[in-house]
């Protein structure tokens, strides 16, 4: 008998084409080099996606009929692993910026390999992932090859660990896959904490009680005329998210939010993280604020939920991240 705690999830990058399924080798980076387990915080399954086609055919029956030639066929496969939440760190982050943002990352030189993720320019992909979970030994385990992350969300809260989570589409299913030879040790980066956070909003310090964060790509599936997904198109990039401060704080509290929505007036929020050349984390937003801001009764004090959205202004992007992972992914 298989226990849940038994679930080991695995991911590793393949640059060489959507259609490669990942061998995970000891020379292969995931999160780094022979380094491929997510240790995700939940168990979400790998789903095949096979889509059937179920028309209604004049068989002289009152009952669907199967079989060859009749009412069932089976169509396209579009496999997907939904939720995969991790807690943040800058290696699983540094893996799954270039996942989601594509051609829109570039990195930087050694030894910190900085990664610096803007909206893309370009709808192609140029990098994909494959995801096995361990299920048994000998071919029993599955895969989804090439995997793009479609949605990608940030979380923090006071007293909480940041978490990531992401949404992946792939191009092909296998539940016969062996991955009994994977390295499987358990990565030793301690994750981001909320309380380590320093925020600023129109470049003043604030304080943060919480915040939630979601991009997603609209990614798409492309199969012509094929059984199979020749391509990954990314289409409009949209940021959303909230945060909550302090009703009573220097800098920006009261009414500063209220005002700022009923002119229309964005302000860039700033999220860091770590040391910097060493192993920074930076998220920009330049936000604009898409509701009327809420004073927050849940707590002794008063607080302030801000929604926004990202857009640009021009000189800031809508999104921003920065990320010192120390790993040489190979990009451009």
């Amino acid at each position: 008998m298989r226990a849940l705690y038994q679930d080991i999830y695995l991911f590793m990058h393949q640059v060489v084409g959507i259609s490669t399924s990942g061998s995970f080798g000891v020379t292969d980076i995931g999160l780094n080099t022979n380094v491929f387990n997510l240790v995700p915080t939940a168990h979400p399954n790998l789903i095949a996606g096979q889509q059937i086609s179920d028309v209604r055919k004049a068989t002289g029956l009152s009952q669907k009929r199967t079989g060859s030639g009749y009412e069932f066929v089976q169509t396209l496969q579009q496999p997907s692993v939904t939720g995969v939440s991790v807690e943040m760190t800058t290696k699983n982050l540094g893996a799954w910026l270039w996942l989601f943002f594509q051609q829109g990352v570039s990195q930087g030189g050694a030894a910190v390999y900085k990664k610096t993720a803007v909206p893309y320019t370009d709808s192609d992909c140029e990098v994909w992932a494959s995801i096995a979970r361990v299920l048994d030994t000998g071919s029993q385990s599955h895969q989804v090859d090439g995997a793009v992350i479609n949605q990608l969300a940030f979380s923090g809260v006071e007293g909480g660990v940041v978490s990531l989570t992401a949404d992946f589409i792939g191009s092909a299913f296998s539940r016969i896959k062996d991955v009994d030879t994977i390295t499987t040790a358990i990565p030793s980066e301690v994750p981001f904490l909320h309380q380590n956070c320093t925020v600023t909003l129109g470049g003043n310090t604030i304080r943060l009680q919480s915040f939630d964060l979601t991009l997603n790509n609209n990614a798409e599936r492309r199969y012509y005329n094929s059984t199979t997904p020749q391509k990954i198109v990314l289409g409009d990039l949209s940021v959303s998210g909230t945060i909550v401060i302090p009703w009573t704080q220097t800098n920006y509290d009261r009414n500063n939010a209220l005002a700022d929505f009923i002119a229309g007036t964005d302000q860039l929020l700033t999220l860091t993280w770590g040391t910097a050349s060493v192993n920074e984390v930076v998220i920009k937003v330049n936000m604009r604020f898409s509701g009327d801001p809420d004073i927050l009764t849940d707590k002794q004090d008063l607080s302030l939920s801000l929604p926004f959205i990202g857009a640009y202004d021009g000189t800031n992007h809508a999104i921003e991240i920065t990320c010192e992972d120390s790993v040489n992914r190979g990009i451009a």
